[in-house]
């Protein structure tokens, strides 16, 4: 390979590196805002009578029926904290934002904080079938960049537990319902050669508290990717600026040997819809 060919090579590569996770963030998100369809209509009851009956209590315990069908979400979260392994010290975030769409399963969370007083910016998203998860130190070099078929998986089931967030997702062509009773069901979502399911529980009233999946792999402190229990948990419920009454905090966990492992505890800020760009 001649010098000037691995120069230009180097180049290109430095100039990829220092894409800060933020700005790639948006512009992977403004790209989707920019493809998808918003609709005019609203969700009227007759259209979610073909889901299961603890679905249904759901969605009109949060208020969406009569309301504008939703496209996407924007997630801003207020206190949280990721804690890396277990027993590990949490790292407190300093700001997270999410957005997922409704019409195809898509998904991307970015992140950043300070871990052992060095800044850093993270990004975890499911595109087109894909899952990555990336962590960036200074700006400078990644510290995480995940690409393989677990984390494809992982990824979906994450965005499968959110549709409670963006509950036009739960019309998804993608998810077959089974029925266990009148507060379980179970849901399998099928994207791009990914298959995955998990379990939502609901309570009387009709809040979703619990989600459970088999199908999400966990990052051993030896980085093997092997299949755990993962549950997410929501509750507290309130009203946000969207007009829905949602779950005002996320908490995720895993159910290892040793016992639970709480790995990420985000406060939900605001909750907002039907976004058409994003801010730099």
């Amino acid at each position: 390979m001649k010098l000037n060919t691995l120069v230009i090579i180097s180049i290109y590569f430095t100039m990829i590196s220092c894409i800060s996770v933020r700005k790639a963030f948006i512009i992977e998100v403004r790209e989707q805002l920019q493809n998808q369809s918003i609709s005019n209509d609203n969700l009227e009851a007759k259209d979610i009578q073909s889901l299961p009956e603890c679905v249904q209590r759901y969605m009109n315990y949060i208020g969406c029926i009569d309301k504008p069908k939703i496209s996407n979400v924007q997630i801003l979260f207020g206190r949280t904290k990721h804690i890396k392994e277990p027993n590990a010290t949490p790292t407190d975030l300093r700001f997270c934002e999410q957005y997922n769409f409704s019409e195809i399963p898509y998904r991307n969370f970015y992140m950043n904080g300070k871990m052992k007083g060095l800044s850093f910016e993270g990004k975890e998203n499911y595109i087109k079938g894909k899952g990555n998860m990336k962590i960036k130190l200074l700006n400078l070099f990644f510290v995480v960049n995940l690409k393989n078929k677990e984390i494809d998986q992982s990824a979906l089931v994450t965005y499968l537990a959110e549709c409670a967030l963006i509950p036009s997702g739960f019309l998804n062509k993608n998810i077959v319902w089974q029925s266990i009773d009148k507060n379980t069901v179970k849901a399998i979502i099928d994207d791009n050669n990914n298959s995955v399911s998990g379990i939502f529980y609901f309570n009387e009233i009709g809040e979703l508290i619990k989600f459970v999946s088999d199908d999400r792999y966990y990052i051993t402190t030896e980085n093997k990717l092997v299949k755990m229990q993962w549950i997410a948990e929501m509750g507290n419920y309130r009203l946000m600026s969207c007009g829905l009454k949602l779950s005002s905090y996320l908490k995720a966990t895993w159910k290892l040997h040793e016992g639970d492992f709480l790995y990420f505890d985000g406060e939900i800020n605001d909750i907002n819809y039907n976004k058409t760009d994003i801010k730099n």
